[in-house]
């Protein structure tokens, strides 16, 4: 029993050490790190020299100060790999349905389609008809406009050439307006169908990023007009946004 706990002091201190460095403070001393850790320097030594052998850190030739090593990135990327985005997602939506009672999607862009990758239904007995899997156009969707608008080439590749459908009279059926209906969304950060894809129908939509800064998808909240007010989309929109940093989060994004 002295020995396993020895052993997993040893883990506790080391792993103490790592946590140390930060974006602010990405290199540090010996005594740096020995007092961060509240450790003695002979034992940040040897601990050091340690995760220096597994490449978790590594010592300067010049400064002899310490570093995080190439092994925690690969670490890293082991377990965004590991990450499925509508797992991680899931629970976002589910908040987003509790908060709101509205349906919840995410989406992804496939072949130039807003595509449902997931949904949960909301708690409303009037529901929208949607499935996984169904695909949507970009430019007349929340989901679909919010993966646009951060796709750097995707509104002159998706429309720069061809005719838009126009599937309501709100539907945004000019290039230019479109564009302007973009930078909105950037600066604002979320999307919005106001009727553009069905009569008397609303989606409020979010990118989500991972941990290269790609937005990968969207999520959304939909749902007849009479339920999402104008008022209602200054609130709701911040509840969507909020949900899809918290999944870019989780996917790695900062």
């Amino acid at each position: 029993m002295g020995e396993a706990r020895y052993q997993i002091r040893v883990i506790d201190r080391a792993i103490a050490l790592l946590q140390c460095f930060s974006i602010e403070q990405s290199e540090l001393s010996l005594t740096d790190l020995a007092e961060m850790a509240d450790i003695s320097r002979p034992t940040a030594h040897r601990l050091l020299s340690s995760l220096a052998s597994y490449r978790l850190v590594q010592q300067d030739t010049d400064t002899k100060r310490y570093r995080l090593g190439l092994g925690v990135f690969e670490l890293g990327n082991l377990v965004l790999a590991g990450l499925k985005p509508v797992e991680v997602a899931k629970p976002g939506l589910e908040q987003l349905v509790r908060r709101t009672g509205e349906t919840a999607h995410m989406a992804v862009m496939d072949d130039g389609m807003a595509t449902y990758v997931a949904k949960v239904e909301g708690s409303f007995s009037m529901r929208i008809a949607s499935s996984v899997g169904l695909r949507l156009p970009c430019h007349c969707t929340g989901l679909g406009k919010a993966l646009l608008a951060y796709d750097p080439n995707g509104l002159d590749r998706l429309y720069g050439k061809q005719p838009f459908l126009r599937r309501t009279t709100h539907t945004i059926t000019d290039l230019e307006q479109l564009r302007d209906e973009i930078g909105l969304i950037m600066k604002r950060g979320f999307a919005l169908d106001d009727e553009e894809f069905e009569d008397g129908l609303r989606c409020i939509a979010a990118p989500v990023f991972d941990h290269t800064g790609t937005a990968i998808a969207a999520i959304s909240v939909s749902g007849p007009i009479n339920r999402i007010s104008d008022e209602i989309v200054g609130e709701w929109s911040k509840e969507v946004m909020n949900v899809a940093r918290e999944i870019s989060s989780a996917l790695g994004h900062r």
